[in-house]
């Protein structure tokens, strides 16, 4: 096949990646969203986490752990090789620290070992590769370490914790990068306000049933690449893909931001084992705070039907007044902004449940269906990785 005409649904951060991976081979392609810019989406709607597997501690084989750890360990010279010098010192929260809840799911016992775990994958890595592997440009030294209790969580919440090299980056400031050289590169299309409603296979290729702005429209391709979030299950179907037997879920969650007067008391904080939540400060003095049983609105095997953005203030007030009973620090916190983002993982079940698949991410990334490519993400961390992965499969079918 010469030079194919490529199309790629969806410009969160793996529609993204994808394009600037091809680009960076000499290919061009498409881009297509139903908003009007990339990575407006889910890429933009979290705390930014880049996992180092802390957060999977119930996947009992490892091979989640193993998963966001190459993908962390890949995330940042992959972004780099695209687009050239990142400012991860200025996107870059503090240092994550794992607080033990007194009802976690595991005990502090089982969770070391989860993480000791982590720590020979690494070692494993680093073996094979022959050299330390960087992390967002700077190399990991310890990983994570015990930590004593330093009222991280007021005075009477004594509880044990563990420091972690693993950091967030800036959610706002890196989609704006990286949007912004979606549009400065010559072999990327981007069209916003495209919804794809179907597609079918015609002759060697497809072709694409669109709305542009709410006029329909039919566009053809030689190869597709279905990066879209809530919407890639339905379009895999219409080509004929079946989903697989363990169900996908559909969750709603807030991106809450808040400032505090006492931000320079705040700390980059996760909350384990279970239904709990985050905090990130971040460095022009907003801090995201989640927390679950409240800003988690939506569990179901649909996608929603709606954006939910009309709760989305009432639930940032309920999850800053439940949270800041554990952290009396953001009392007085003033709301700046509330803002839904879908998760989508295979699970029935959810997180408070010690058995529930959500606890993995070991069935994601790129599966290849004769021309047709549908990209499970599985987790921010992870589309780069599963980007480069991607472009180089095609590229050697095209060869």
């Amino acid at each position: 096949m010469n030079n194919p005409s490529i199309t790629i649904i969806g410009a969160g951060l793996q529609g993204a990646s994808i394009a600037l991976a091809l680009s960076k081979r000499g290919y061009s392609s498409i881009l297509l969203d139903k908003r009007p810019a990339p990575l407006l989406g889910a890429s933009l709607r979290n705390e930014g986490k880049i996992h180092l597997g802390f957060v999977y501690a119930l996947d009992g084989d490892g091979s989640t752990r193993k998963i966001m750890l190459e993908g962390a360990l890949s995330f940042g010279s992959l972004i780099e090789s695209w687009c050239g010098d990142v400012p991860w010192d200025e996107w870059r929260s503090e240092n994550f620290k794992y607080v033990v809840m007194p009802d976690s799911l595991l005990s502090s016992q089982q969770l070391e070992s989860s993480y000791t775990d982590i720590s020979e994958c690494l070692a494993k890595l680093e073996s094979q590769f022959g050299r330390k592997l960087y992390y967002l440009g700077r190399s990991l030294s310890w990983l994570w370490r015990r930590s004593k209790d330093d009222r991280l969580m007021g005075e009477t919440f004594s509880r044990e914790v563990f420091e972690t090299e693993e950091v967030s980056i800036d959610p706002r400031r890196f989609s704006e990068f990286l949007a912004q050289k979606i549009r400065e590169d010559r072999n990327i299309s981007f069209y916003g306000g495209v919804s794809v409603v179907a597609a079918k296979r015609k002759g060697n290729g497809f072709e694409l049933e669109i709305f542009e702005n709410g006029s329909p429209s039919k566009l053809s391709s030689d190869i597709v690449i279905n990066c879209t979030w809530e919407d890639r299950l339905r379009l895999d179907k219409t080509v004929g893909i079946e989903p697989y037997p363990t169900q996908s879920s559909y969750r709603i969650k807030y991106q809450i931001l808040v400032s505090s007067k006492d931000y320079s008391k705040m700390r980059a904080v996760t909350m384990v084992q279970g239904p709990y939540g985050d905090i990130v400060p971040w460095r022009d003095g907003t801090v995201y705070l989640s927390w679950y049983p409240k800003s988690c609105t939506y569990f179901s095997s649909r996608p929603p039907e709606d954006d939910h953005q009309s709760q989305a203030y009432k639930v940032a007030e309920e999850s800053l007044d439940a949270i800041s009973k554990l952290y009396p620090t953001l009392s007085g916190a003033k709301i700046l902004s509330s803002l839904p983002g879908i998760i989508v993982a295979r699970g029935q079940s959810d997180v408070d449940q010690i058995d529930s698949d959500l606890h993995m991410r070991n069935k994601i990334g790129p599966r290849a269906y004769n021309g047709w490519w549908s990209v499970d993400t599985g987790k921010l961390t992870t589309a780069p990785y599963f980007a480069e992965k991607t472009a180089a499969l095609i590229e050697s079918e095209i060869r």
